[in-house]
Formats: C-alpha cells, sequence, structure tokens
C-alpha cells in the first residue's frame, strides 16, 4: 500500500509541475577501484582527471540544475577542489558514501534540493557520456517518470558451466545498462529506500524503481559511454577523447 501511495502521489506529481523542471545529478565516485588497480576517478585523461570529464558534461548540460557528488571520507576535500579548478559550478554538495553502491545512492538522493522533481543517478567512472545523452535520458524521465541510457546487445551471448560453453541466449530483446538513470524524485527515493529495508544490494538503480512495479524507458546510450573499470579502459578513454584536452 506504501508503495502504491507513492507512486500514484508521484504521478499526480508529473502532471502539476511546470514544463521547466528542476533536475538534480548525483555522481556517484565513492568506488575503492579494486579491478583498476589505482584511483580511477583522478587517473589522468588528456591532461585532467578522469571524474572531472564527468562533471564537465554535467555542467554543460542545460537541464541540469544541480550536482551532488558522493565521494569516499578520504577524498571529499579533493573532489571539492577539481570542482573548483575546472569550473563545475552546479556543484552544491560533496557527500562523504556509503559501503554499498546503493548506500551511496541512498545518501546522493538525500542530498539534493528540496526543489528536485526530477534526480538522476550517474556513475563517475563513466566519463564520456555525451550532453546530448545525458538530456535524452533526462527529457525521456520528464515525460515517463523513469529512464535509462542503454545499448542493445550485439554480441553473440552464450552460458557456460565449469569453463565450457553451453546453450546460446537469444540477444534480441537483450540491452547493457548504462547510466545516467534519471527518475521523479520521490520515486527514486522510495525505491531506494525500500530496496535497503529489504537487504537488496542492487548494482543499478533502475533495478530498484522496477522492484516497485514501475516501468523504466530506455533512451539511446552509446558504445563510447563505456564505465571505467581497467587499466585498458582509460586508454580507450584517452583515444576516444581525441584532441580534447584540458
Amino acid at each position: 500500500k506504501f508503495m502504491a501511495y507513492i507512486l500514484l502521489k508521484a504521478a499526480k506529481l508529473l502532471n502539476k509541475i511546470p514544463k521547466r523542471q528542476f533536475c538534480s545529478m548525483v555522481i556517484l565516485a565513492a568506488g575503492s577501484s579494486v579491478r583498476m588497480g589505482t584511483d580511477k576517478l583522478t587517473a589522468d585523461i588528456n591532461g585532467r582527471p578522469a571524474i572531472a570529464w564527468t562533471l564537465a558534461t554535467m555542467q554543460d548540460c542545460s537541464v541540469i540544475d544541480e550536482i551532488v557528488i558522493v565521494a569516499r571520507h578520504d577524498r571529499l576535500d579533493e573532489m571539492s577542489k577539481i570542482c573548483k579548478k575546472y569550473g563545475i559550478e552546479k556543484a552544491t554538495k560533496v557527500v562523504a558514501g556509503g559501503k554499498t553502491r546503493i548506500e551511496s545512492a541512498w545518501l546522493g538522493v538525500n542530498a539534493v534540493s528540496e526543489r528536485a522533481r526530477y534526480t538522476g543517478i550517474h556513475d563517475g567512472a563513466r566519463p564520456l557520456a555525451s550532453v546530448d545523452l545525458v538530456k535524452s535520458v533526462i527529457e525521456l524521465a520528464k515525460k515517463t517518470g523513469a529512464a535509462v541510457a542503454a545499448i542493445p546487445e550485439s554480441d553473440t551471448v552464450r552460458r557456460a558451466e565449469l569453463g565450457v560453453l553451453t546453450e546460446q541466449i537469444d540477444r534480441r530483446g537483450i540491452f547493457k545498462i548504462q547510466t545516467p538513470q534519471v527518475f521523479a524524485s520521490e520515486i527514486v527515493r522510495a525505491a531506494i529506500f525500500a530496496a535497503l529495508e529489504k537487504g537488496d544490494d542492487f548494482t543499478d538503480d533502475s533495478a530498484a524503481v522496477q522492484a516497485m512495479g514501475m516501468n523504466v524507458h530506455i533512451a539511446p546510450g552509446s558504445a563510447k559511454n563505456i564505465k571505467l573499470t581497467t587499466a585498458e579502459d582509460l586508454d580507450i578513454a584517452r583515444a576516444l577523447l581525441g584532441g580534447r584536452l584540458c
């Protein structure tokens, strides 16, 4: 009943709010970079730290009004300095993250402005999302209440057991989910709260929203919108950015 009430309230809110709706973007930058072996968020990409590229895109997106950064406790001051150095004027807060991704998302969505009708969540380690991509996800969320960037799977997908390939999976209708993911603020707060209450550790915020019974709509993502996970990803990001320097 509580979830149904939240969804009904959010739906009514969508119909009442004015055309220019305040949108906050939460940047998750509290990871430990274990697989990278070094801090991927401050790794150099063409003359500036990776996170600075991520933040610059959000700064340049005209439909984003506020940026909230969720960082590790020992990186709060460093993130604030990066914002100042690279002119990230929309950044209003840098808050400490939690032990898990969903805990960090919860801390982030609760730190946004009370004016935020829509709240987006984006991986700080995705520095190549374009302004157009981000804007398209936000605009779709404003029409539907929940939207994510995603790309259709193009590779052959197979199951395996004990290192041996088994059956092939039909890739039709299979999508790779990316960020940003944008939702009506009341919906994403209720969804993440419910996930925490149940002990669900979703690696994807849209899954928490879906668990409430709400449809999540797909906006076109990009193969370039990679998430920095390995050292090789840094080389790919440098190449994709090409001549773009700090």
